[in-house]
């Protein structure tokens, strides 16, 4: 690290405990949305609905992402798309399937886990820089949306 970046960094730790908790309002949000439109549950891997990330017990999660798992995630983002809800998938191959690790020799179902996440993982609409708007926006149109979440367009999407 140079001496700009040291300055930068040591400007910003003033803010992190402000940031960290805007971070933590706004994953809270999302957690009651997604809990009171009925999608909310629980275990390991999505059924019907969504599992939403959870606070490890004896730790503080400082929500740098909101990542949920979704059975039927591609269905699910169209959706939210088509409403404007903005979403995004970071890794849809696993990193074993990656065309850069192919010389490893890593074939389907050496990862089973990592694949089945590539296909569930959805991380929600989060911008600190725009916490007071654009995550509100997501937020209400996330909760106009939920009523089209309910029995039938839920086993259609999920």
């Amino acid at each position: 690290m140079d001496g700009f970046q040291g300055a930068v960094l040591q400007v910003k730790l003033k803010y992190i405990a402000g940031w960290t908790e805007a971070r933590r309002g706004v994953a809270a949000r999302y957690h009651a949305l997604f809990t009171k439109a009925g999608l909310a549950e629980s275990g390991t891997y999505p059924e019907r609905g969504v599992v939403l990330p959870r606070e490890v017990k004896g730790a503080r999660h400082v929500w740098h992402q909101y990542v949920i798992r979704v059975a039927r995630r591609d269905a699910l983002r169209e959706f939210l798309a088509a409403r404007k809800i903005g979403s995004e998938v970071f890794y849809p191959i696993p990193l074993h399937m990656q065309d850069a690790l192919k010389g490893l020799g890593y074939k389907e179902g050496d990862f089973p886990e990592a694949e089945r996440a590539a296909r569930e993982v959805l991380r929600c609409r989060y911008s600190l820089s725009c916490a007071r708007t654009s995550n509100r926006q997501w937020s209400r149109r996330l909760q106009s949306s939920a009523h089209s979440f309910k029995p039938s367009a839920l086993s259609l999407l999920l």
